[in-house]
């Protein structure tokens, strides 16, 4: 008769639910109870491993013989890895030494193998620093993060080289074909080689749906190295980010010795994939800056027929974003969310156009998220109430991060058209000695009913230079009939903000705008008081 132990013994289900509530440590310490439980546990004691240092703290399986030898034995349990970059490079020449040990089993015992890291002494690899593990091959999770160790006892030479980093990551990757997840966060620069080795390892991956990369290249090379890597995605990714930084210059990349690449060699992808990604509906967009044409920019889009999140940056004003907008709006209709404009320092006067013409494209009422970062005259234009009122009935949240000086915009339709509005974010900056972003008039907010029953995230700046602040009276105040129904209308503000319903924070600071150069100075009115009640 089956007793209960060999019930539970005998049932792998029960052993993966009660493997997911218990934390790795629990699971180690239960193997240690018997063979039997050692045997059926230990799947899921390595199936997902962090392996990345933490405020400089050296990770106990690499820093110890047993545990590489364990992990060795259980190679193909793994199905989440996450390493950092010293972890990496270590478990590369871990790799190595295991194919130099295979080698030997191959070839004669005098054979000299091709991999070989000088100080490996090839006599007894058991006492060796870096100890043979087989290659990793089943997984479906990878993040690489960019925290490096210092100082820890698997610490190898010439650890941040970049371009060993870039070639150990698309090594790995292509180990790997399962995939389904890529993340990396390393900080690794890239030549021409060192992107078409990624696009190679990348287009290997027939199960991948989720792509978060970040590379690091001359600005030359950024949309040729984005490109390497997005047409050989195959048709199941869902998520597309890449972020490409611009971190050196042409004098350091000429340092580098390109290996059999011509001087004039042209930048052709060689893996390039045509059918259209249908399953992708998240994308970002990376930074182009001037080393293509727009052109060039609408073959991305032309593979992205069921796009629903956009998120373009940094995009010059020397592309056309009219014709961009209208490409983008008619090849991809079902976008849902939208975010445009520049990020860094120093600020600069883009995007604005783009995110307008692609809204005046969309179908109408489609557009439910907006972001904006940057400055642009759009805003001051009337370009901006327009599209509001396309897409009024649809849109949940408007942030705006202004970055230019202190302009002032019409809201009027925002709080009187969109009624299932919930958030709405105008931020201001703050410098010593003025202010920037953007404003709306006392008048112009109270012009229409409010509509936006459900704003519950609110956050914006209101000028009341209507008439002189009391306190900045210098002689005694005259309560007028003029400034009596100014004080009403401030309260009017009030009560409506008041009204709105309770969940997350709301921030209405009202500015005194200077007139003919004068100092602009910032007033915060306390939600719980009437403003400015004398």
């Amino acid at each position: 008769m089956e007793t209960a132990r060999d019930r539970f013994f005998n049932t792998p289900e029960l052993l993966d639910l009660v493997a997911t509530i218990l934390e790795p440590i629990d699971i180690s310490r239960l193997c240690r109870t018997s063979h039997r439980i050692h045997q059926s546990c230990t799947p899921s004691l390595y199936r997902d491993l962090f392996i990345s240092s933490c405020y400089g703290r050296e990770q106990k399986i690499f820093a110890s013989t047993p545990c590489l030898l364990a992990l060795g034995r259980n190679v193909r349990h793994v199905r989440k890895l996450i390493l950092g970059p010293t972890e990496l490079h270590y478990y590369y020449n871990c790799l190595l030494a295991f194919e130099d040990i295979r080698a030997l089993d191959q070839f004669s015992s005098t054979a000299i193998p091709p991999s070989l890291p000088q100080w490996l002494p090839p006599e007894d690899y058991r006492t060796c620093r870096v100890v043979p593990v087989p290659p990793i091959t089943n997984l479906q999770y990878l993040e690489l993060t960019d925290q490096a160790a210092v100082d820890c006892s698997y610490q190898l030479p010439h650890f941040l080289d970049d371009r060993e980093l870039m070639a150990e990551l698309s090594w790995l990757i292509s180990l790997n074909p399962r995939l389904e997840y890529l993340e990396s966060c390393l900080d690794a620069k890239m030549d021409l080689l060192g992107c078409r080795l990624l696009g190679k390892a990348v287009a290997g991956l027939s199960r991948l749906t989720m792509l978060d990369l970040m590379i690091v290249c001359d600005p030359d090379l950024q949309f040729q190295a984005g490109a390497e890597i997005f047409f050989n995605c195959c048709p199941l990714i869902s998520k597309f980010a890449l972020t490409a930084v611009q971190s050196f210059n042409s004098e350091e990349l000429s340092e580098w010795d390109l290996d059999g690449v011509p001087e004039d060699a042209e930048w052709r992808v060689e893996c390039r994939k045509q059918e259209p990604l249908t399953n992708l509906v998240e994308m970002h967009l990376w930074e182009v800056t001037n080393s293509t044409s727009t052109d060039e920019l609408l073959t991305v889009f032309a593979r992205c027929p069921n796009l629903r999140q956009l998120n373009i940056q940094n995009l010059p004003d020397r592309y056309d974003h009219a014709v961009l907008g209208e490409y983008i709006g008619r090849e991809c209709p079902k976008i849902r969310s939208l975010s445009c404009g520049w990020r860094g320092m120093p600020p600069r006067k883009t995007g604005g156009p783009l995110l307008f013409r692609i809204m005046e494209s969309l179908p109408r009422q489609t557009v439910e998220d907006i972001s904006f970062y940057g400055f642009h005259d759009s805003f001051i234009e009337l370009s901006f109430t327009p599209v509001i009122l396309r897409h009024s009935t649809t849109l949940t949240k408007i942030d705006i991060d202004w970055t230019g000086l202190l302009v002032k915009i019409s809201v009027s339709a925002i709080f009187g058209e969109c009624v299932n509005l919930k958030e709405l974010q105008i931020r201001r900056t703050e410098w010593p000695g003025r202010l920037e972003g953007l404003y709306t008039t006392l008048t112009d907010i109270l012009e229409r009913q409010w509509v936006t029953t459900q704003l519950s995230n609110l956050t914006l700046f209101v000028s009341v230079c209507d008439l002189p602040i009391v306190f900045q009276e210098q002689r005694e105040v005259v309560i007028s009939q003029m400034r009596e129904a100014h004080f009403e209308r401030l309260k009017e503000l009030n009560s409506r903000i008041m009204a709105l319903p309770e969940g997350g924070p709301v921030e209405v600071e009202l500015v005194v705008v200077a007139v003919e150069g004068e100092d602009q100075q910032l007033i915060f009115i306390a939600l719980d008081e009437t403003p400015l009640n004398p």
